[in-house]
């Protein structure tokens, strides 16, 4: 197990902690990790739904970034809303390829423990991994395959199996393949004392820079940006990112993943027909 000063200080990174730029992007080639369980059930899947979007001007430099409350927590995401706004409002096709360009991708971060294949065994200390949909997908359909046909858990500390994730490819022709370890290996449970809460991880990325977000979509979205409505500040949520302070890592995420946010279906199932009708 972990030393107090090994807590406090794993502790320290957790509460200082909320960055994307923390995140390791999966490397070229052929990589293994040991996905570790969920930071406070163990029951639960060891992983945190993540958007983020990423605002660029006309010259393609990132200006800022933003968490995306709706592929993050499911919820009403003003950036998004202010983005879509402003799509109505103009017809400049640059704005419009800017606009569209900042919306959120959804991804998946997870804790994981990387393999290092010279010492033949885990590194002490867990990192967060940032993985596109299609990986996380693979990941959840062999740890069903596992737990249905082998009663085994791939994420158990004891018992569990590493990954193997192979990435070939640049930009959107990057494929991603995943594939179970052959034999279990196990990991020492003092890990999960270095692990990162992702509750609280994402609750301090939500608490940063509120009310900079929306002007910061305005400005982007040009002359349009003047007649967008003005939206509840209260409840933006949002993470301004220096752009010196934007990471490679980061701007490649964006890139490779940058796409068109979902639309929510409009609801017609409570509109009364009968009150439309008298009313005309």
């Amino acid at each position: 197990m972990a030393t107090l000063q090994e807590r406090i200080a794993a502790k320290q990174k957790q509460v200082s902690g909320g960055s994307y730029s923390n995140f390791e992007k999966i490397p070229d080639g052929k990589s293994r990790f040991r996905i570790l369980p969920h930071w406070s059930d163990p029951e639960d899947i060891p992983a945190q739904d993540f958007g983020k979007h990423f605002v660029r001007d006309a010259t393609g430099s990132v200006k800022a970034t933003y968490i995306c409350l709706a592929k993050t927590r499911g919820e009403e995401c003003p950036i998004c809303s202010t983005i879509y706004q402003a799509e109505s409002l103009t017809s400049d096709e640059s704005v419009l390829a800017t606009l569209k360009d900042a919306k959120a991708s959804l991804r998946f971060i997870v804790n994981a423990l990387p393999y290092d294949a010279g010492k033949k065994g885990h590194k002490s200390d867990p990192v967060l991994i940032d993985m596109p949909k299609t990986v996380f997908q693979s990941l959840m359909v062999n740890a069903q395959e596992y737990a249905e046909s082998e009663d085994i858990n791939i994420f158990d500390l004891a018992e569990g199996y590493d990954v193997i994730i192979n990435r070939d490819g640049k930009g959107m022709n990057t494929v991603y393949t995943l594939a179970v370890a052959p034999k279990s290996s196990p990991v020492d449970a003092g890990v999960m004392d270095k692990i990162t809460n992702l509750d609280e991880f994402v609750d301090n990325e939500i608490a940063r820079d509120k009310v900079s977000a929306i002007t910061a979509v305005k400005t982007l979205a040009g002359p349009a940006g003047v007649a967008i409505s003005a939206l509840p500040l209260a409840t933006v949520s949002a993470t301004i990112v220096p752009a010196a302070e934007i990471s490679d890592a980061d701007l490649a995420n964006a890139l490779e993943d940058s796409v068109e946010a979902d639309v929510d279906e409009l609801d017609l199932s409570e509109l009364d027909l009968d009150e439309l009708d008298d009313a005309s």
